[in-house]
């Protein structure tokens, strides 16, 4: 869940047993093509990843979820920013450079990138004042993909608040 930490969840469940779950959208799990970050080990959750057919991240740091965030958005953001561009390689390295996995991870984000009907798909995609929306704000006004994903970090941060 992007934006909510574990201590959030564990408060408003009152189970100490929680996995904390960013995944790419609801299109790309019915296609079985989903792509997950996940913080905190769950064998029934990796079982059920399994048998949905979702290709998933188990990450060590609940910080690393905010990149999970912003790579759950890059499908939708591919559908703006070509993943073969300068202004994409650069950022994608900048941002494995804290995060290594995030490189794959967008490798395989770029295969989510529909044919037809992008701009629909972006609709779908994005959640009005979430991370999406965040990142997609910063490329409409200008600013280079990787500060767009920071963007959509900050927003990330500013909801888990």
């Amino acid at each position: 869940m992007a934006g909510i930490t574990t201590d959030a969840i564990k408060a408003q469940t009152g189970s100490s047993n929680v996995v904390r779950i960013i995944r790419t959208g609801p299109e790309t799990i019915t296609n079985s093509q989903a792509i997950a970050g996940v913080y905190g080990e769950n064998e029934i959750a990796e079982g059920l990843f399994k048998l949905l057919d979702i290709d998933y991240v188990v990450v060590d740091e609940e910080e690393k979820m905010d990149f999970i965030a912003i790579a759950g958005c890059l499908p939708a953001i591919y559908c703006r920013v070509d993943p073969q561009s300068d202004d994409n390689i650069e950022a994608i390295s900048k941002i494995s450079e804290n995060f290594p996995e995030f490189r794959d991870i967008a490798k395989k984000c770029e295969k989510l990138v529909p044919e037809e009907n992008k701009e629909e798909f972006i609709s779908r995609f994005t959640t009005p004042g979430g991370v999406t929306q965040a990142i997609l704000n910063g490329l409409n006004s200008g600013k280079s993909l990787y500060d767009s994903l920071m963007m959509g970090i900050e927003r990330n941060k500013e909801l888990s608040e």
